[in-house]
């Protein structure tokens, strides 16, 4: 629906009009997509501790097998799939 604005005998569309269209003021420093400095040593340091706890899963597994759980309830229990507990267990031998 066009709407009619004026005063005169003819009216004028308003899509007529010379509308002054301003947008909207651009963010102050848009991210770049790369992280700062600051949050690369926060992920480095998550690596490190992940590294860490990731030395120790081989023989939590290789010990809860000994104790007589199986691979999968191993599995469940960790969080992997099982591939991955046949495969600790068969490193470890």
């Amino acid at each position: 629906m066009i709407e009619y604005i004026g005063t005169g005998d003819e009216p004028v569309p308003s899509s007529d009009l010379d509308i002054q269209y301003a947008p909207p003021p651009a963010p102050e420093a848009a991210p770049s997509g790369e992280p700062s400095e600051t949050e690369d040593i926060d992920i480095e340091q998550r690596l490190i501790q992940y590294g860490k706890v990731m030395r120790s899963r081989d023989p939590l597994i290789l010990e809860a097998r000994t104790s007589g759980i199986s691979e999968s309830r191993i599995a469940k229990l960790m969080g992997h799939s099982r591939t991955t507990v046949r495969a600790a267990l068969a490193s470890e031998r």
